[in-house]
């Protein structure tokens, strides 16, 4: 069963995304999260926690001082050519769920690429 983001297990398959969230950053972060999941990594921010600035900042510390290991994000073509297959046919996913694209958390998002991907093929590297 793979791990979906948010989950308590902290372990060498995570990657800590440490970006602005801002709106413009947003397609920029979508990417960065669908390119995570893509790699066989799991997605993994601030976001996760839904709580004021400090406490998440000593959350951040805590999650990064748990880690271990530092991995790097393989890339590639088909990576872009994906995520591409995956913004065009993401508004039929929120439209099927009945979610507004401003109303879908980080949660929502990486549990989105989680399924759109395992319902695909992986391309052989």
């Amino acid at each position: 069963m793979p791990r979906r983001a948010g989950s308590a297990v902290l372990d060498d398959t995570s990657i800590f995304l440490n970006c602005p969230f801002d709106p413009s950053y947003k397609p920029i972060f979508d990417a960065l999260v669908f390119a995570t999941f893509d790699c066989g990594y799991v997605a993994r921010c601030a976001l996760e926690i839904d709580d004021g600035g400090e406490v998440r900042v000593k959350s951040l510390r805590k999650w990064l001082s748990a880690q271990n290991k530092q991995k790097t994000l393989p890339g590639g073509l088909s990576i872009v050519k994906r995520y591409r297959n995956f913004r065009a046919q993401l508004p039929e996913i929120l439209a099927e769920l009945e979610i507004e694209p401003e109303e879908a958390t980080f949660a929502d998002y990486t549990n989105f690429v989680q399924s759109w991907l395992d319902a695909r093929p992986r391309p052989t590297r």
